[in-house]
């Protein structure tokens, strides 16, 4: 069952590169740009440096870009995100669960959840600055 705009983000807990468990209660309050990935996806891979521009750009405005990895090996990613210069969170989703618990089916594929925990956007595909501005503008 694929989420739907207006409905509550399912919770998740999921790892993330410095073994800490993270919680999308951690978020509650916060915008957040919830985005699933992997680095054999060109897409993906293209719009990594837009979500860290954003991410720079609006944290200090409660907007908080998590990127949840799409079962890749941990060392794998870490050396990724690390050459990609890439600071915001990133989580592995190793058993796909939350993948699923979101429908997601390709990638990469972006979720705009509100302060409240409701998802008010769902984007398939590569992100540009233009959409992202958009987005943000409804957001």
């Amino acid at each position: 069952t694929a989420v739907n705009i207006g409905n509550y983000a399912p919770k998740f807990a999921l790892t993330d590169l410095n073994k800490k468990t993270v919680h999308l209660d951690d978020y509650k309050g916060k915008k957040v740009i919830l985005n699933f990935w992997a680095t054999w996806c060109p897409p993906c891979v293209n719009e990594m440096p837009l979500l860290q521009e954003v991410y720079n750009k609006m944290r200090g405005e409660g907007i908080e870009v998590i990127g949840i990895n799409y079962n890749e090996d941990y060392d794998r990613v870490k050396k990724f995100i690390s050459e990609k210069g890439v600071t915001f969170t990133i989580l592995i989703d190793s058993e796909l669960k939350v993948s699923m618990d979101y429908g997601v089916i390709g990638l990469p594929v972006t979720f705009f959840i509100d302060r409240e925990g409701r998802i008010k956007e769902k984007f398939k595909g590569e992100l540009n600055k233009k959409l992202i501005e958009d987005i943000l503008n409804r957001f």
